[in-house]
């Protein structure tokens, strides 16, 4: 029996390093001597004078500063929301529904996975549409 395991054992590994072995005997690639090189010549552009950048307008400067408020405000409400349902006790009625629904550890932290899931998906789905479509556009 422990003959068995062991002859076992010794033919798993040698099938498992197999595709080593069989890689080291492949030639490896290798790029080729320096003296076979070619060299190109880098010489300038006539046209490689820095690019003039415009100024930006006062919309854009306006688009840019409300794009950071909004941006703040999502982080903001990604950090609230979590709190809010943490701290409420809505977690702990969550848990105590999925408990009754659920019986065993797995089922109970699925369904409250997915509960989580779509009432915050919900709960955040104005912020979502406003700034995914209506500010870009």
């Amino acid at each position: 029996m422990i003959i068995g395991r062991t002859l076992r054992a010794i033919g798993l590994t040698v099938l498992w390093l197999a595709p080593l072995a069989v890689r080291a005997g492949e030639p490896q690639q290798t790029s080729p001597p320096p003296s076979q090189v070619l060299v190109q010549d880098h010489q300038p552009r006539p046209d490689s004078s820095p690019v003039a950048v415009p100024e930006p307008s006062a919309k854009a400067l306006r688009h840019h500063h409300e794009s950071l408020w909004q941006l703040g405000a999502q982080i903001l409400w990604m950090l609230l929301v979590p709190a809010l349902i943490l701290f409420t006790g809505f977690s702990a009625r969550l848990r105590t529904w999925a408990e009754r629904l659920g019986r065993r550890w797995y089922l109970t932290f699925a369904l409250y996975a997915i509960a989580y899931g779509v009432f915050y998906f919900v709960i955040s789905l104005p912020l979502s549409c406003y700034a995914g479509f209506v500010f870009p556009h």
